[in-house]
C-alpha cells in the first residue's frame, strides 16, 4: 500500500513570519491580514498558493515588477526556496534569481495594540533615544513633543508615524519579544513619501511606562540647576518662589505653567520677566529624579539640568519657618506643617 503524503505547506501564511537564508545573509518577512508582508524596510503587496502538499509560491508586486518565491516544505518548519525577479508584469524578463534555505513559524503576539502609555528607546551606532507615547496623540522626548500614529502590522511587527502633513518619518518596528526588536527608519522629504532623505536601523526596547510625572507641582519642592538660577523651588497654586543666587533680592515668586504630558514626561514653563520665559522638557526617571532640556525663548539659549525632586521635610532648610510664615501670612495662604 502507498504511504500517504504528509502535508506540510500550510494553507495560509497570513499570521506567519518566514525567515529566508542565502550566502548573503537573511531576511525575515511577516505575512498580515492586511494582504501585505512586514519588514524592518517596509511593507509589500503580497500572495499565496499552495501548489502540492508541501509546495508553496509566494507572489510579490504583481502589478509591476513582480517577485516570485517557490517554497519546498521539507518539515512543517522550513525547507528550501528559490525565487525569481522578473522586470514586466508578463513574467517573461528576468533580471535575478536565486535560491536558499527558509525556516517558517506561526507569528507570537509580541507587538502592542496601542503603544500609548509605553517608552521606546531606539538604539543606534551613533547612540540612543528614548521617546514616551502619550493619549494626547504626541510623542515626547527631551526635546519637545511631536504628533504620532501607530499601526499593528501583524502579530509582532508595527509602525510609527510621525509629521504626516510635512515631512513624514516612518518607523517599522519587528518585535523579537515583547520587550523589544529590531526597527528600520526613514524620513522623507515630501508628503507623498517619494523622496528619501536619510534611513537608517537598530534595535529597540519598550515598557510600559511607570507613573513619574506628577499631574501638579503645588506643593513641591524642586532643585533646579538653571545656569543663573541654580536654586530650590517651591511650587503654590499659582506662583513658585525661589531664592536668587549671588544677589539681595531674597525671595522671588514668579508665575509658572505645568503640564504632565505622559507618565514620564512634563513641560514646566517658568515666566521670567529677565531674560524671558524658560521652557524645561522633562523626562522623570523617578519619582524624585529627572532630567530636563531647557530653552530661554527670549534669548533661544539652550541647556540641560538634572532635576531632584525634594521631600517636603526639607522645606523648612529651603525657607525657614519664619520667612516662609510672613509669605504665608502676607498671601493668605494656609500651609499644614
Amino acid at each position: 500500500m502507498k504511504k500517504p503524503q504528509r502535508i506540510l505547506a500550510p494553507e495560509s501564511i497570513v499570521g506567519y513570519s518566514i525567515t529566508f537564508n542565502e550566502t548573503e545573509g537573511n531576511e525575515t518577512s511577516s505575512y498580515g491580514s492586511d494582504g501585505k508582508s512586514h519588514d524592518n524596510w517596509g511593507s509589500t503587496a503580497f500572495s499565496y498558493e499552495k501548489l502540492t502538499a508541501n509546495t508553496g509560491r509566494i507572489s510579490y508586486e504583481e502589478d509591476t515588477a513582480p517577485e516570485i518565491e517557490t517554497l519546498t516544505f521539507t518539515s512543517a518548519s522550513g525547507g528550501t526556496f528559490a525565487w525569481v525577479e522578473y522586470g514586466d508584469t508578463n513574467r517573461e524578463n528576468i533580471l535575478e534569481e536565486g535560491s536558499g534555505t527558509f525556516t517558517i513559524s506561526q507569528d507570537v503576539e509580541y507587538a502592542p495594540e496601542s503603544i500609548v502609555g509605553y517608552s521606546i528607546t531606539f538604539n543606534e551606532t551613533e547612540g540612543n533615544e528614548t521617546s514616551s507615547y502619550g493619549s494626547d496623540g504626541k510623542s515626547h522626548d527631551n526635546w519637545g513633543s511631536t504628533a504620532f500614529s501607530y499601526e499593528k502590522l501583524t502579530a509582532n511587527t508595527g509602525r510609527i508615524s510621525y509629521e504626516e502633513d510635512t515631512a513624514p518619518e516612518i518607523e517599522t518596528l519587528t518585535f523579537t519579544s515583547a520587550s523589544g526588536g529590531t526597527f528600520a527608519w526613514v524620513e522623507y522629504g515630501d508628503t507623498n513619501r517619494e523622496n528619501i532623505l536619510e534611513e537608517g536601523s537598530g534595535t529597540f526596547t519598550i515598557s510600559q511606562t511607570a507613573e513619574y510625572a506628577p499631574s501638579s507641582l503645588v506643593g513641591k519642592t524642586i532643585h533646579i540647576p538653571e545656569e543663573g538660577y541654580d536654586a530650590n523651588y517651591f511650587f503654590m497654586e499659582d506662583e513658585v518662589y525661589y531664592v536668587v543666587p549671588d544677589s539681595n533680592l531674597g525671595l522671588v515668586g514668579i508665575s509658572y505653567t505645568y503640564v504632565a504630558n505622559t507618565s514620564t514626561t512634563a513641560t514646566l514653563t517658568l515666566a521670567r520677566n529677565e531674560p524671558g520665559d524658560v521652557i524645561h522638557q522633562i523626562s522623570f526617571s523617578s519619582p524624585t529624579s529627572a532630567d530636563s532640556n531647557w530653552t530661554d525663548v527670549e534669548s533661544n539659549v539652550t541647556g540641560s539640568a538634572s532635576l531632584e525632586i525634594l521631600t517636603e521635610r526639607l522645606l523648612a532648610k529651603f525657607f525657614g519657618w519664619m520667612g516662609l510664615q510672613c509669605l504665608v501670612n502676607e498671601r493668605h495662604i494656609e500651609i499644614h506643617r
